[in-house]
């Protein structure tokens, strides 16, 4: 009978064990008085636990420079300062406005930014590559992208044949030196080509070990192509995203011209973000940036981060 109990006594503690931490059975064998947390808030299991791990499970969203490029022109370190205000801390930058990568950093630094993608001119990759890896390292980057290449309207598949050699190049270049090199369409390259399109071909022919890409759902809805199926189709392809929507009744496709402004606050437009979220995160994209190419973006910013927000998906 005794055994019995000891026993019982003995699996009750294992099977409290993870709520009372300390409280081990090693303990209650010698006797050891051992404070045990209150009830209502078992160890490492409180409210502000939870939610803390929780926010530590979704995605940061940064933000895409090219947001705020007027603003950043006339005032580099307040509106950085700005963006850090709204709640960013991680940024993509096509430009270091004027600075060298040394300076610019610095100035993220005293904003309390980082930056770990950088958009580089496919003319500056092909001649100086040595610079751009400089500058990217200096500036923190994990990321060195493009987000075009020399080509006619419409896009040719020879012009697709001599970028992917490029990129393919590039790419392992960069990777030998700590860094992913991408590719950002912006919808000239979605025209119809064979079975698929040329962004098709420009899938097929590139290595995924050393080219990644950036999806941007502005883009790629623009341009005609549904960014959804692309990142269930191939989601070991896209490790970045821009997040921007476009204002509905925009003329689509690859030879379309649309302006700036028909870039809208996320939620407003006719990008299906509840299909982008799933299908973006079953991809694991690695980062996430708030892109607005509109004149209007600083007063649509605020209106895009609360229905990010409210998608209680992203953590800010």
């Amino acid at each position: 009978m005794r055994t019995n109990y000891k026993m019982a006594v003995l699996l009750s503690l294992t099977i409290f064990s993870e709520a009372v931490g300390p409280y081990t059975t090693q303990a209650a064998q010698a006797g050891q008085q051992v404070a045990l947390p209150k009830q209502s808030e078992p160890a490492g299991k409180t409210v502000a636990d939870v939610k803390t791990r929780l926010l530590a499970t979704r995605p940061r969203v940064g933000m895409e420079l090219w947001t705020y490029t007027r603003q950043l022109t006339a005032d580099l370190p307040g509106t950085l300062t700005e963006i850090r205000n709204l709640g960013f801390t991680n940024i993509e930058t096509a430009s270091f406005y004027g600075r060298p990568a040394s300076e610019f950093r610095k100035l993220l630094n005293i904003a309390g930014l980082t930056c770990k993608s950088i958009i580089v001119d496919y003319d500056k990759l092909r001649d100086h590559l040595d610079t751009v890896i400089a500058d990217a390292k200096t500036m923190g980057a994990d990321y060195v992208v493009t987000a075009g290449f020399p080509h006619d309207n419409p896009l040719t598949a020879e012009e697709v044949h001599r970028a992917t050699v490029d990129f393919n190049d590039w790419g392992a270049k960069l990777k030998r030196q700590g860094l992913q090199f991408g590719y950002h369409p912006h919808g000239f390259e979605f025209v119809s080509s064979g079975e698929g399109n040329l962004f098709d071909l420009m899938l097929a022919e590139t290595s995924a070990a050393f080219v990644t890409y950036e999806l941007d759902t502005y883009h790629f809805t623009q341009g005609g192509a549904d960014p959804v199926k692309y990142l269930k189709r191939h989601p070991s392809r896209f490790s970045l995203v821009h997040l921007a929507d476009m204002a509905k009744g925009t003329p689509t496709g690859a030879a379309v011209y649309a302006s700036d402004d028909t870039s809208v606050a996320l939620g407003t437009g006719a990008v299906e973000w509840p299909a982008v979220f799933a299908a973006a995160k079953q991809a694991r994209v690695k980062l996430y940036y708030l892109e607005d190419g509109s004149s209007a973006a600083p007063t649509e910013v605020p209106q895009s981060i609360k229905f990010l927000k409210s998608s209680k998906m992203w953590s800010f």
